[in-house]
């Protein structure tokens, strides 16, 4: 009954009530007024029942005293199942976002002057399932702005506490603000830094009332708050005897009351290799051997300790506007981000004020350790069209890089895995792809990564390609114009956009494009005097704008330079015949011609020797050279064979067991058939021929 008890909406008084009239079931109880002759009035039953109540209260006050603490804790008990399933989920929606944008989220969202704008809680609510709430919310905008409002009153079950009296849209689960944790801040983390493994590592909590939050607030707890949660006398735990961590798998842990601050740290820190069993038992941090870690050099031992108290500073904090001792922290850290120190580098990412600062000092710090360039490529997709910011970063980089031998090139580091979808385009681009559907899908490649870097030159080069072979000549150049603005002195760049003109185009491409192209190839040239690639692409487009002598001075500069191929004897014989050397022109054409034999041209070279050809026209003599220079091929002989007459032949059909013992002849019936093939009994027992 008290199982009912507890399951049933009714209250407790019902209850009761319920149970009095259960005893007796099996009694008739009819209504009393259906009895005229019933010689008890009505004020005396009802002195009859005060009795009766008066003489059983200490029998029900002591059976109270005993349901109660039970009644309570099993309230407790489905209280503290239902968070648990909460962070569950909330764990599930962390991984799925994790899987689609390969890093967690970050602690919180900024404006470019780096004001907070959203939180963690925010951006994973499309996994959570809320995807049309999350539609509603204005992420341009801070979280309790007008336009959020309507949002902001909505708090989504799964943030829900039941053993917490808070504010209907507040909140207990949030994340531990620390510098070595899953969530710094603004910068998200990729599951390959977390170095002492996801189900090892906390990235959520379920915190006390005094510290709950609005679930869009921006805000979580700090490292020192954490430590200091349960032990506080002032504080109490979210549940009787401990509360819930969320770990980076998606696993949910109950932390006991008074933890030992060393458990609790060994859980929220990412790369710190200490142990937790450890920390549980009372063992050396780093007794177990899964743990331990060789630790890459801060520098010299001044730079160390110096890092070491800014973190230790950045963990005292309780109160996380304390601007003072983020100052003194930011102090600690610069002095060993302009000695190259990566890992002070990040921290002081995390700590600007603006998303500038936090982006150019990201960059230095992915600079000085190649283990931060996918954490500063997922930042990069975070804060959107990163590029404007890549003067600053620049800036700091020739300013406080210092890097090791595995430093990466300069300046690479702000592509942002654009550049690698910008290779895939050009790997097939360079397969020599033509027509529509095909280009097609090589487009899409530069979309993407003009998706992850706006106005990123290299993918605007590969559209103008695509668009030039499809033969759109003039939307070919507005992506090359574009590309140049965003770098004017790419060989590359330069280079592809005169080819493209020159050899994508036809009688109607308008001079002035032609000239603008020459001027390109001209200032490529000129970058680079000495190759091949570019002063074949001068000549040709010398040829186009119709200099014959420049062209042929240039294109057999790339010849003599090493580039003896039919491109160049292709556009010399043409530029000669244009200048009436008429022989050397078909001695050339013949060249190339001879050369083609027994090889398959791309579909750009084959158009440049039909344009040769239909110019030159057809060269006396050509077959018998082609003839004479191809050799006839060989037939070997080959000796018939010898037939062989069989003079009899077994006709018998046999069958035996798989294991090939029992092999027995099986008289021919009309039941049996001919198999070209050994083919298996019905039972699989036997195979038979």
């Amino acid at each position: 009954m008290l199982r009912e008890a507890y399951f049933s909406p009714e209250p407790i008084q019902s209850f009761f009530m319920r149970n009095v009239n259960s005893g007796h079931h099996n009694q008739t109880i009819s209504h009393p007024e259906s009895h005229p002759n019933r010689s008890v009035n009505k004020k005396t039953r009802l002195l009859i029942i005060g009795l009766v109540i008066a003489g059983a209260s200490p029998f029900f006050l002591v059976a109270l005293s005993l349901a109660l603490p039970w009644f309570s804790y099993k309230m407790e008990t489905s209280r503290r199942a239902t968070c648990e399933s909460n962070l569950s989920e909330i764990g599930d929606a962390l991984l799925a976002y994790q899987k689609k944008h390969d890093c967690f989220p970050p602690a919180y969202t900024t404006d470019e002057e780096g004001n907070p704008l959203h939180s963690w809680r925010t951006l994973i609510l499309p996994f959570l399932g809320h995807e049309d709430l999350f539609a509603q919310v204005d992420l341009t905008k801070p979280w309790d702005a007008p336009s959020n409002q309507a949002v902001a009153s909505e708090i989504p079950p799964e943030y829900l506490c039941g053993s917490a009296d808070l504010n209907p849209v507040q909140t207990t689960y949030g994340a531990v603000i620390d510098p070595q944790g899953i969530m710094p801040g603004i910068l998200p983390t990729r599951p390959r830094q977390i170095l002492d493994g996801l189900s090892l590592t906390l990235i959520a909590v379920e915190t006390d009332a005094s510290n709950a939050v609005h679930w869009m607030s921006p805000k979580d707890i700090t490292y020192a708050t954490y430590l200091l949660a349960g032990s506080n006398p002032a504080t109490s735990e979210s549940h009787p005897g401990g509360h819930h961590i969320l770990m980076a798998d998606g696993e949910v842990m109950f932390c006991v009351e008074n933890s030992p601050p060393d458990l609790k740290t060994s859980f929220v820190t990412i790369d710190a290799a200490d142990d937790p069993l450890g920390s549980m038992f009372g063992t050396n941090a780093n007794a177990v051997l899964p743990f331990k870690r060789n630790f890459h050099s801060t520098g010299t031992p001044a730079a160390s300790q110096r890092y070491a108290e800014g973190i230790q500073t950045l963990r005292s904090i309780t109160d996380p506007d304390d601007a003072d001792a983020i100052s003194e922290a930011i102090s600690a850290f610069n002095w060993d981000a302009e000695r190259g120190h990566s890992d002070a580098a990040r921290q002081l990412a995390n700590l600007s004020k603006t998303q500038a600062e936090q982006y150019a000092w990201f960059a230095v710090a992915a600079q000085n350790s190649r283990t931060m360039k996918g954490p500063f490529q997922a930042f990069q997709k975070q804060i959107g069209n990163s590029a404007r910011y890549d003067s600053l970063a620049q800036e700091y980089l020739s300013k406080y890089r210092r890097g090791s031998r595995n430093a990466n090139p300069m300046g690479d580091i702000l592509t942002n895995g654009a550049d690698e979808f910008v290779k895939k385009g050009d790997q097939y681009l360079s397969r020599g792809w033509e027509g529509e559907s095909l280009l097609g899908a090589v487009r899409k490649w530069y979309e993407m990564a003009l998706d992850r870097r706006p106005n990123y030159p290299p993918a605007l080069r590969g559209l103008g390609e695509v668009e030039g072979r499809l033969g759109q000549i003039n939307k070919a150049a507005e992506y090359y114009r574009e590309a140049l603005r965003g770098d004017p002195n790419s060989t590359r760049i330069l280079n592809s956009f005169a080819w493209t003109t020159a050899t994508r185009g036809d009688s109607n491409t308008e001079t002035s494009l032609l000239e603008e192209a020459l001027l390109a190839a001209k200032k490529a040239n000129a970058l680079q005097p000495s190759d091949v690639s570019l002063q074949n692409t001068l000549g040709v487009c010398y040829y186009r704008i119709g200099k014959w002598e420049e062209a042929i001075v240039k294109l057999e500069e790339s010849v003599k330079g090493g580039a003896d191929i039919p491109h160049n004897w292709l556009f010399i014989s043409m530029a000669k015949w244009q200048l009436d050397q008429k022989d050397e022109a078909k001695n050339l054409l013949t060249k190339a011609i001879l050369w083609k034999q027994g090889k398959s041209p791309d579909a750009e070279l084959k158009k440049f020797y039909a344009e040769a050809e239909a110019l030159i026209g057809p060269i006396e003599g050509l077959a018998d050279q082609i003839a004479a220079r191809t050799p006839r091929s060989k037939v070997p002989a080959v000796r018939r064979p010898s037939r062989t007459r069989l003079s009899s032949f077994d006709a018998s059909v046999y069958e035996m067991d798989v294991d090939g013992s029992k092999m027995r002849e099986v008289v021919r019936t009309d039941g049996h058939k001919w198999h070209g093939h050994p083919a298996f009994s019905p039972a699989g027992t036997k195979l038979a021929w």
